[in-house]
């Protein structure tokens, strides 16, 4: 009984932070700051409430050489500049579109990792791809660059492509890392890339503006991640990927009621068509790590 009750806790804790995590895009859309400066600020508290975990919980923010902080490096690159492009794509387009086109990664990640491990790449994997495209062209309006949606979902799909490239990184480089030290190398390293806008670019906040971003990165970024990694390490790796390929569904939910954003028919089509195939996608291949960090 006991043991039913742990992992139901478990559950309980991994679908919150799910939720948490998928809060994210919505929060993107009323705050007023452009995308850079918003992940910027976001990259900021949640470095400072990452770094205080960190002591408290007595973790080393060491690593074994200086090779590893060239990939810590770089990962931090990596992150910024994903960062950015799911931050702009929500901006401009939608959360549906942008949740939809993100979450394209672990298909890309599918292509990706034959580039540096010894695997290769199976039929199922091409049929899974091609339903993923069909479902991306369903939810691109038109094939017009000067369309919002189209734009939206393109950077998107940049988005999930930096993402991709960041879990192939610490899958090679860093598997082997604690994942709320790596976590905070990110969000620092992103801050310190992004803070030169400070002083070539002016900003101002306006309303809610501050009160959101120390909410998005202190309780959706860094408390969210704290409490996915934690529950991962009580489950299946099918079970999170399943959970977490739900979260373009929880964030379309949400931004119906609060925001009032319904996506088109098109839309809905082309997103059922991505997230069941990323499920499958996911289930099929168990090794493959879960990060929450969008």
């Amino acid at each position: 009984m006991a043991k039913n009750i742990n992992k139901s806790r478990v559950l309980l804790e991994l679908n919150f932070a799910t939720l948490l995590l998928s809060v994210v895009a919505l929060f993107l859309r009323v705050i007023s700051l452009s995308a850079t400066f918003t992940a910027l600020f976001r990259a900021m508290f949640a470095a400072a409430a990452l770094f205080i975990f960190i002591l408290l919980s007595k973790q080393s923010f060491r690593f074994k050489n200086i090779k590893e902080y060239l990939f810590v490096l770089l990962l931090g690159i990596l992150f910024s500049a994903h960062w950015v492009a799911f931050f702009y794509s929500v901006k401009i387009s939608s959360v549906a579109v942008s949740m939809i086109a993100v979450f394209t990664f672990p298909i890309m990640t599918v292509f990706l990792e034959p580039l540096f491990f010894r695997q290769k790449i199976r039929i199922v994997d091409i049929f899974i791809a091609l339903a993923v495209l069909f479902g991306v062209i369903l939810v691109v309006p038109e094939f017009n660059i000067q369309n919002d949606i189209t734009r939206g979902v393109l950077f998107g799909l940049l988005s999930a492509l930096l993402y991709s490239m960041r879990l192939i990184v610490i899958k090679k480089y860093l598997i082997k890392s604690p994942s709320s030290v790596l976590m905070f190398y990110q969000v620092f390293i992103t801050a310190i890339v992004l803070s030169p806008m400070l002083y070539f670019y002016d900003y101002s906040f306006h309303g809610n503006d501050l009160l959101f971003l120390i909410l998005l990165g202190v309780i959706f970024t860094a408390l969210a991640h704290t409490m996915f990694i934690r529950s991962l390490r009580s489950l299946k790796v099918k079970t999170a990927s399943i959970i977490t390929g739900i979260q373009p569904v929880y964030a379309t939910i949400l931004a119906i009621f609060i925001l009032n954003e319904i996506p088109s028919m098109r839309v809905v089509f082309g997103g059922i068509i991505i997230v069941f195939a990323v499920i499958f996608e996911s289930v099929k291949v168990e090794a493959r790590s879960v990060d929450p960090s969008i």
